[in-house]
């Protein structure tokens, strides 16, 4: 599951670059209609919800990456839950380059956009649950924080009723990944992309 969010979220800003590059025409005329992709100019809420959810993703990961404020960092709370499908630390360090496309994403969605532009339609499709993807990535974070307060002796029950929440966040941040790049793939045209990934998290 874990790769997988990897690839959700390295996949939307990168597609939503693709798909203003390589549809002008298309989305110029009104074709591919998606969800949420309304031809007015994205507001100034959207935009500063984009700039503000982005900014609380790499605040709390910079938290729980550095350890600040005392909290545990994800690698002390992964080895005290070892699992055979953890990988190792190196393989981490993917996230750096995950951070840097979504901010490319963020530039490229709060960049003024005219009205009926085909930048617009990218960013009022896109941006909603791209937003609902970052807020349940810190309920996440935050909800695997428990993890520090139980031990693999203790009860099921007590261990589930951190890692449940856990799974739940983690679905509901996959649900909004895919539904972001299935609207961009809507709006293309083109959702063989957004049908592959919908695919594979099956």
């Amino acid at each position: 599951w874990t790769l997988l969010l990897c690839l959700v979220k390295a996949a939307c800003p990168v597609h939503l670059y693709l798909t203003c590059r390589g549809n002008r025409k298309l989305c110029a005329m009104g074709a591919g209609a998606s969800r949420g992709a309304s031809p007015e100019a994205p507001s100034a809420l959207l935009r500063g919800s984009i700039v503000g959810g982005y900014g609380g993703l790499i605040a709390v990961n910079y938290i729980f990456g550095k350890g600040a404020f005392g909290v545990p960092t994800n690698a002390v709370l992964s080895a005290r839950w070892p699992s055979s499908i953890t990988p190792s630390g190196y393989a981490f360090a993917i996230w750096g380059i995950i951070f840097a496309l979504q901010g490319g994403g963020v530039i490229f969605a709060v960049w003024p956009a005219k009205e009926g532009s085909q930048r617009a339609r990218l960013v009022n499709a896109a941006g909603p649950p791209w937003i609902r993807m970052w807020f349940f990535e810190n309920a996440w974070q935050l909800c695997f924080w428990g993890a520090a307060s139980i031990s693999p002796s203790d009860s099921t029950s007590k261990q589930l009723s951190v890692f449940l929440p856990c799974s739940l966040f983690l679905s509901c941040a996959f649900q909004a990944g895919f539904d972001a790049c299935s609207r961009l793939g809507e709006i293309s045209g083109d959702t063989g992309f957004s049908r592959a990934l919908i695919k594979i998290g099956s």
